[in-house]
Order: structure tokens, then sequence, then C-alpha cells
């Protein structure tokens, strides 16, 4: 089954993904370039991009009101790493470089480092993951204030298909549909540690310690950097591939992949359960 589950996400899910990033970076970033006066957030709407993170990277460019552009930030971008920065001041003096061509370019780089990523998902633990899911009662995904919208589609996806998935705050958790008679998975991304912080806080330990209690528990994190974590028996790790080369806008790839990661468990669910349901 598993094998089959792999090659149907590859031949049905990753093709449609690389080829949905191919016709963004060289379709899509090639037409708006075409289009003069077109405002960054405009793009960034329109190719499925953060505003704020295009602002933020386009407001080091001199020429750019910055202001005017960050008026369309929807979330708040606090970090802006040495390598963007070094690759700004390479090119601000550079007279036939705009901020519109160094959005572009930073798009097209981010979707070709995206695709590359999916490529080399384990689908061995896809796979396991949702057989996860697909036996419990529960799901419940501990979210960070970060990836808040990275998670809604699969929880409603996963609704339709009959399973309830339950999204809680990692600061504060709601234990209010605990109940001792049901099992539980529970999803927790840590995927970068210098965006996300620690995730396992005291609330969430304690939320894990009465789960834990009644023996019917199981915990995925997903992470970067599964070597850094210290699993329990009923713990395991999903391993986010790294990006070989440093990227300007590692919290934005990070919650990227992440939503790629839970597209295929979704698919890989849905097949499981329609195999069962076809026995």
């Amino acid at each position: 089954m598993f094998e089959l589950v792999n090659r149907l996400l590859h031949q049905a899910d990753l093709s449609v993904a690389k080829t949905m990033d191919k016709s963004m970076s060289h379709g899509l970033l090639r037409h708006y370039r075409e289009i003069p006066n077109m405002r960054l957030e405009e793009i960034a709407r329109e190719c499925f991009v953060s505003p704020a993170t295009l602002s933020r990277f386009c407001s080091k460019v001199d020429h750019v009101n910055y202001s005017r552009l960050s008026r369309a930030a929807r979330e708040d971008v606090e970090y802006f790493d040495e390598i963007s920065q070094e690759f700004v001041e390479s090119i601000k003096d550079n007279e036939g470089i705009t901020a519109d061509g160094v959005a572009m370019g930073t798009l097209e780089n981010l979707t070709n480092a995206m695709s590359a990523l999916r490529d080399s998902v384990d689908y061995d633990q896809v796979v396991t993951v949702a057989q996860r899911l697909h036996d419990s009662d529960l799901s419940m995904i501990i979210m960070h204030k970060a990836h808040r919208a990275v998670v809604t589609d699969f929880q409603l996806n996963m609704t339709l298909l009959g399973k309830p998935v339950f999204c809680t705050s990692s600061t504060a958790p709601d234990i209010s549909p605990i109940s001792r008679n049901r099992s539980y998975v529970l999803l927790i991304p840590i995927y970068i540690d210098h965006f996300i912080g620690n995730a396992l806080t005291e609330s969430l330990k304690d939320l894990m310690a009465s789960l834990e209690d009644t023996g019917n528990l199981r915990v995925v994190y997903f992470s970067m950097h599964p070597e850094r974590l210290d699993l329990k028996e009923y713990e395991c790790c999903f391993p986010l591939p790294h990006p070989t080369e440093p990227l300007p806008f590692p919290s934005l790839v990070g919650k990227q992949l992440l939503q790629s990661v839970l597209d295929m468990v979704y698919y890989s669910y849905f097949y499981i359960d329609a195999m069962e349901k076809a026995k």
C-alpha cells in the first residue's frame, strides 16, 4: 500500500506542484513584469506571496516608497537576514535593476527552491503520518501564529473527509475537546527554530502530559532539524528537507514547504481512506 500511495503522490500531486511552480515563475512573473506601474502588493497578491515579504525586501532599495508598500502588509516580518541585505547592497546602485525586478528574481529563486525541496520529501514519512491520522479519533495541530494560514486548507480538507482536525495555540492550548476515550495525533510544526522559537511551551507540555496518561497519544513533529529533538516512544519527527543553500526568506520557504507537506498528507489520507472503504 505504501508503494502504491507513494507512486500516486509522485505522479499526481508533485508533478502538478512542479508545473504550478514553473507556471508561476516563468509565466505569471514574466506576465506581470510587462505591466507598467503595477504595484508590488498587486504582484504579491497575484503570485500568492506575502506583500510584507516583498515590501520589506524592496524597502532596502532606495527608490522604492516603503510607506506605500507597507500599507499592504498582512503579517509582521521581524527579520531581514544578512544574505538579503548583502544582495540588496550589491544591486542597489545598478541603474538597470528596479525594485520590481528584484522582487521578480527573488520570487523566481524561491519557487525554484521550493520545487527542489518538494521533490526531496520522504514519501514514506508522508504515508506514515497519514496512516496515523487515519487510525486516530481526533487530530490536533498545535499552531503558532506564524502558520495560522498554512493549516487552514488542511483542516478544511480533512474535515470534509470526515476526519476532524482541531487547531489550537501553542501558547495557550484549548483542552476543551479532550476526552479520555479518544486517541489523538498531535501535529507540531517547529520547522524553523529561529522563527518559531521553542514550540514546546509549558502549557503545551501540560497538555501532552495529560494526553499521555490516556495511553492514546501520538505526536508528529515537523522540523528541518530532527537531530535536535529528543523523541519519546510515542513521538516521531517528519524530517522536512533543508535548503542546501541559504535563502533570503527562510520563514517563507518553511511555511510554504509545510503547506505542501500537509497537502501530501491529505492526499495520502484520501487514498488510504478510499482503499479501506473499498475492502
